[in-house]
This record gives C-alpha cells, sequence and structure tokens, in this order.
C-alpha cells in the first residue's frame, strides 16, 4: 500500500478503506481476491467489500470471476477521469478568485501563474485520455 496514493485518492473524496482498496489495487497491478485485499490492507472482510460495492458503484473498480473466485482489478482510466475532473474543479475556483481579487496584488499574480500551469497539466491529461 502506497501512503501517499492513497492520500490523493482521499483528497478526491474517497472514504479511506475505498482509498485503501483502490490504492491496493493500482500498487499491485493485478486483479486481487477479497481474501487478498483483506491480507494487503488489513481491514475486515465487511469493510472491504462495502468499499468495493462503492468503487464498483463509481466505476472505479470492475469485478471478474477467475475459476470460482471473484476477483477485483483497478480501472486506472476512470481514476484518470476522476483525477482530471477534480483540477479541472480547482482551476475554476482559482479562476473564480482570480476574478474577485484586485490585479495589482502579490496574490493575483501567484494565482494567474498556478492558473495557466493548471491549465498546461490538464490539456495533458485531455490529451493523453483521447489517445
Amino acid at each position: 500500500m502506497s501512503k501517499s496514493l492513497k492520500g490523493l485518492l482521499t483528497l478526491l473524496r474517497l472514504p479511506p478503506a475505498a482509498a485503501e482498496v483502490l490504492s491496493t489495487l493500482l500498487t499491485e497491478r493485478k486483479a486481487l481476491t477479497l481474501t487478498e485485499l483483506t491480507e494487503l490492507t488489513g481491514y475486515a472482510k465487511s469493510h472491504i467489500s462495502t468499499a468495493l460495492q462503492m468503487l464498483e458503484g463509481a466505476y472505479l473498480v470492475e469485478r471478474s470471476v477467475y475459476g470460482k473466485k471473484h476477483v477485483f482489478k483497478a480501472r486506472v482510466d476512470v481514476i484518470q477521469e476522476l483525477i482530471t475532473k477534480h483540477l479541472i474543479a480547482i482551476r475554476t475556483r482559482i479562476s473564480q478568485a482570480l476574478s474577485e481579487i484586485d490585479v495589482s496584488t502579490k496574490l493575483y499574480e501567484t494565482l494567474q501563474k498556478i492558473d495557466m500551469e493548471f491549465d498546461e497539466i490538464i490539456k495533458k491529461l485531455e490529451e493523453r485520455e483521447r489517445n
């Protein structure tokens, strides 16, 4: 489990257990069973099951049947879209703040630079999503 990845996913408003499960699926880079997720995260099966239901409902995880077991895999494409949407929301807030701040202030100058940098990052992410 990656604490920094879990932290990022928590910033995207995922509950801690769901962020932990998704972080584990992303770092393991393979489909995992409920039992494997329980062992890797330390959460009880009931917590993992609830987290997986939430993640499946948000299309962040997909379930497949492997033999007699269900396995779960992270949907990286959807996660990338979610991150892009959150960056767009942040940029929108920055743009709104710029319209309310005196243009002669240092804060305005700083936010304007951040706004331009966010614009570049978002364009790159959207281009990757199209390819």
